[in-house]
């Protein structure tokens, strides 16, 4: 064999190994890609689940947070600071998962149920008082979405498909 063949063996084996490396390399992302939706599915049910947890270990707060849907200014300062709480955690967690699902991390269903559970509250008087004076505190992305949400709500119309920009 003369030294050409060799050098031409080597870049046939060389080619060889890189699509070969490639491949891995391939097989790799689309295993990190099914970890990171894993993960961020996991995220999105254990803060469902705090907060769930949350509601069931605190009896009492269910009947405040009715109360509170009725008239916020019925409440007492320290009451309208807890309802404040537990609203501000339900909508962190379906700020986040909105990012989520608009990264395709997690199904898009899992948001269509934390509208469905927030919606009594946000779709009421007290509700709209709520967040007129909390709105601040969410990015504006969210906020832009929410208050698109709600107008349809106050409208009679059912919330509309919009993509979240």
């Amino acid at each position: 064999m003369t030294l050409q063949e060799l050098g031409d063996l080597g870049d046939f084996i060389g080619g060889l190994l890189l699509v070969v490396s490639l491949f891995y390399v391939a097989f790799q992302v689309r295993q990190n890609t099914i970890a990171q939706r894993m993960s961020a599915f996991q995220e999105s049910v254990r803060a469902a689940n705090d907060l769930s947890s949350l509601l069931a270990t605190h009896p009492g707060l269910n009947a405040l947070l009715l109360r509170a849907r009725e008239s916020l200014s019925a409440l007492e300062p320290e009451e309208r600071n807890v309802v404040s709480q537990v609203l501000s955690i339900g909508l962190r967690n379906f700020a986040l998962n909105r990012e989520l699902a608009e990264k395709e991390l997690i199904p898009s269903g899992i948001c269509e149920a934390y509208e469905t559970n927030l919606r009594p509250f946000l779709d009421s008087p007290a509700g709209r008082t709520w967040w007129a004076e909390n709105a601040a505190f969410f990015d504006v992305r969210f906020r832009s979405f929410l208050d698109e949400r709600m107008k349809s709500w106050a409208a009679g119309a059912p919330a509309p498909d919009q993509e979240y920009a």
